[in-house]
């Protein structure tokens, strides 16, 4: 348990729950048929160029149920990597992730794990897409902010 902002206490799921959100965030966004690049990796920034799924902190309870289910949050970004090297690749980064949110937003519906036990209701973007960082190679991190609400039933 760790202390939430307001200084409660915030119950993290287990690392096997969290490895199944992770996975099935990254297999439902690789659908997209809007992609930037061909494929959405999982939380490596080591090229100089690419599309990531990175968490932004690990899942968390937000209510319990009495019979002992309850509901969670995770919280992601999408990030493209890319050695822009003007002001329109880095506008046209930033309107490439903006179709990512937009196709995101219009194809979410309620999803569940591969084996049921997780159930996907709601998801937010947080924010637009904006340069984040740049690397010392010169390449350039974009990046989406998202929350992803889902309930497990025990």
């Amino acid at each position: 348990m760790a202390n939430s902002r307001n200084g409660e206490q915030r119950s993290y799921v287990s690392a096997l729950e969290e490895g199944k959100i992770k996975r099935a965030v990254q297999m439902w966004l690789n659908s997209c048929d809007c992609l930037p690049l061909p494929k959405l990796n999982y939380n490596y920034h080591g090229e100089n160029i690419g599309l990531f799924l990175v968490p932004l902190q690990a899942p968390y309870i937000t209510r319990r149920y009495i019979l002992g289910g309850y509901e969670a949050q995770y919280q992601f970004s999408v990030d493209l990597l890319l050695p822009a090297g003007n002001d329109d690749e880095r506008m046209t980064a930033d309107e490439e992730l903006e179709s990512v949110a937009t196709w995101a937003e219009q194809n979410f519906s309620a999803m569940e794990t591969e084996d049921g036990s997780i159930r996907m209701r709601k998801l937010n973007r947080d924010t637009p897409a904006v340069p984040l960082d740049m690397l010392q190679s010169g390449a350039e991190i974009h990046s989406i902010n998202f929350t992803l609400f889902y309930e497990v039933n025990v």
